[in-house]
């Protein structure tokens, strides 16, 4: 069985190299409701923010006046900013501008916040679904694979000269 792709970054894509070459990659979206996006952004915000008290970094102080002031210095990265590979700001747009969010988005997310929207078994699910649709046409089939015009002449050329 042909393994994964590992790209120049050293990270595994969802590409394998079949025998004769061919490359078959598997991207798809997840487009969770709204209410679940909101529960992963708000699940990321609590561990970030839980990690940023441990780092010893406030963003709000009260003055004995009784005044909330905001820092103007830039917070640093938390870990699970770094994990994700980005920061609220860009987790919001990733996760609120589009229709449907990369899989790997969602399935980092989950395991990073321990908000899960989707499981394994859906993905297979649906990925068996979406496969018995596209191979339910006879024609798709591998065994009832249509072959090529070069084939073709080639195995009347073969035939002409076994006639002769």
């Amino acid at each position: 069985m042909p393994e994964l792709i590992t790209n120049r970054y050293q990270q595994k894509t969802p590409t394998t190299l079949q025998e004769n070459g061919c490359a078959i990659s598997t991207p798809f979206y997840i487009n969770p409701t709204p209410d679940q996006t909101k529960q992963l952004l708000n699940a990321f915000r609590s561990v970030k923010d839980k990690q940023m008290n441990e780092m010893g970094f406030e963003l709000h102080t009260t003055t004995p006046s009784g005044l909330v002031v905001t820092t103007a210095k830039n917070p640093p990265l938390t870990p699970i900013e770094e994990e994700l590979g980005m920061n609220e700001e860009s987790l919001r747009y990733a996760l609120f501008t589009r229709q449907g969010i990369p899989e790997r988005l969602v399935l980092k997310l989950q395991r990073l916040t321990g908000v899960y929207v989707v499981t394994r078994e859906q993905i297979e699910d649906t990925f068996k679904q979406w496969l018995d649709y596209l191979y339910g046409d006879e024609q798709s089939r591998p065994s009832q694979a249509r072959t090529t015009t070069a084939a073709r002449k080639t195995r009347k050329k073969e035939t002409a000269q076994a006639a002769v």
